[in-house]
């Protein structure tokens, strides 16, 4: 099934997340993926996602290779999966971060991206894969209100919460408010998390 994000939905997400093409060359990166990198995002675009991000698995082991093990098994519809991964920049102390990729294609061709989300993690890494499908229960999504379910939506095209607001004829922060029970109701942690768990329902 086709699946498409605009890139606006990101622009402003607290994680790093970047989009990489057939060719695992990086078409889009957010403000997050710079900070993440301490890098400029013109010296991001247009590379191959394994030489800017080389992360490496838990044990060691480099998982960024330019035959991506990641890609291709999201390109067979394999189920979408966390993995925790250490990043290093510049040569510092690698992080333990969580990586989540997911397929997506724009509404007009047959072209599939691969949508990435790199976060800090919050625990110590391990070897173990976590499958999304254990985060987000499909119960979840039903337990929203049709107030909360809209609100979703403008998330997922990428608007913000002023002009939520605006177009549901609220305050912010009652858009913050219904925010908050998004979160909690579907058992992620952030925005992005909400974004990304509505798009794998669909």
């Amino acid at each position: 099934m086709s699946r498409w994000i605009p890139v606006e939905a990101f622009e402003h997400a607290g994680h790093a997340v970047f989009i990489s093409n057939e060719d695992g060359r990086i078409e889009y990166c957010n403000s997050a993926t710079e900070t993440l990198l301490k890098r400029d995002r013109q010296k991001i675009v247009g590379q191959r996602c394994c030489e800017v991000m080389r992360l490496r698995t838990p044990g060691g082991k480099l998982l960024c290779r330019a035959k991506c093990g990641v890609q291709a098994q999201i390109r067979s519809g394999k189920v979408q999966k966390v993995r925790p991964a250490l990043l290093a920049v510049n040569g510092d102390i690698p992080s333990a971060v969580d990586l989540l990729s997911v397929a997506v294609s724009p509404p007009v061709g047959s072209r599939i991206a691969i949508l990435h989300v790199v976060k800090i993690s919050a625990k110590a890494p391990t070897d173990k894969v976590v499958e999304t499908g254990s985060c987000h229960e499909p119960a979840a999504y039903t337990c929203l209100s049709p107030r909360e379910r809209e609100v979703l939506q403008h998330l997922t095209s990428g608007k913000g919460t002023d002009q939520i607001a605006e177009k549901l004829f609220v305050s912010s922060s009652t858009v913050r408010n219904h925010v908050r029970a998004i979160l909690s109701k579907m058992k992620v942690h952030s925005r992005i998390e909400a974004v990304l768990a509505s798009v794998e329902r669909r």
